[in-house]
């Protein structure tokens, strides 16, 4: 009985250990994809961030502070977006 339980444990590891290589192997193949995912939403967030708090900036006429909050800000939510975009990249490719 415990060889019997101990070959059932043996195949669920090395199913997961299979399971766990071919997905390395999707991040491998598609690293650059993933590259391109973070630096474009990064840029064009911190851009339009920026392009708005200056325009919010001169019709107020305190462009530095809000020049400044824009930048600030942009950088967080950059990083929000890019985790949502990442883990459903990843999901499309698991599946």
């Amino acid at each position: 009985m415990p060889s019997s339980a101990s070959n059932k444990e043996q195949t669920v590891d090395f199913a997961d250990t299979q399971m766990l290589a071919s997905n390395l192997e999707l991040w491998k193949s598609s690293r650059i994809k993933v590259f391109f995912i973070v630096t474009a939403t990064t840029i064009f967030i911190v851009a339009l961030m920026t392009a708005l708090s200056y325009l919010i900036g001169g019709l107020f006429n305190s462009r530095p502070l809000f020049l400044i909050l824009g930048v600030l800000l942009a950088f967080p939510i950059s990083q929000f977006i890019v985790i949502q975009r990442v883990r459903r990249f990843a999901k499309h490719q698991i599946q």
